[in-house]
């Protein structure tokens, strides 16, 4: 898969299928829509569910979530937290993640570097996180 890239005053901007516009190219860019497509691509996933960098309020700051895909009732799914992928899926990151979800309740959490993916399916009963092994099929129709 080839993402479009372009140059626009000696900057370099890659397309956003899902926003349907340019945004300024980072490698956190590049592996937040990577994987946007192989949600689409390869699990099939519904692209009208996918939301990209979803302002979120979390005690009156606000915050950007990387990519939520949505269940058929608008309510979040998926919550996921991209970063480049010279960094880490560390402790931090999956802290990060939690904070975003803690607001959003998502049935799954992601972590993905473009190198690493983990994927987390919270318990808010028990508060406990089972770790899978694969991401899972949508079955938010």
């Amino acid at each position: 898969m080839e993402l479009k890239t372009r140059i626009v005053d000696g900057r370099e901007e890659i397309f956003d299928e899902f926003r349907g516009r340019y945004v300024e190219y980072t490698p956190e860019e590049n592996v937040r829509q990577w994987f946007a497509h192989v949600l689409v691509d390869t699990y099939a996933y519904p692209r009208g569910r996918i939301g990209i960098e979803i302002s979120l309020s979390i005690r009156r700051k606000i915050y950007r979530s990387d990519l939520i895909v949505f269940d058929k009732e608008g309510k979040p799914w998926m919550v996921v937290e991209c970063k480049s992928p010279e960094v880490n899926l560390t402790e931090k990151v999956f802290d990060q993640a939690v904070r975003y979800n803690h607001a959003l309740k998502a049935v799954f959490i992601v972590l993905t570097n473009g190198k690493s993916t983990i994927v987390m399916k919270p318990d808010y009963n028990t508060g406990k996180i089972e770790f899978l092994s694969e991401l899972p099929i949508y079955s938010a129709r």
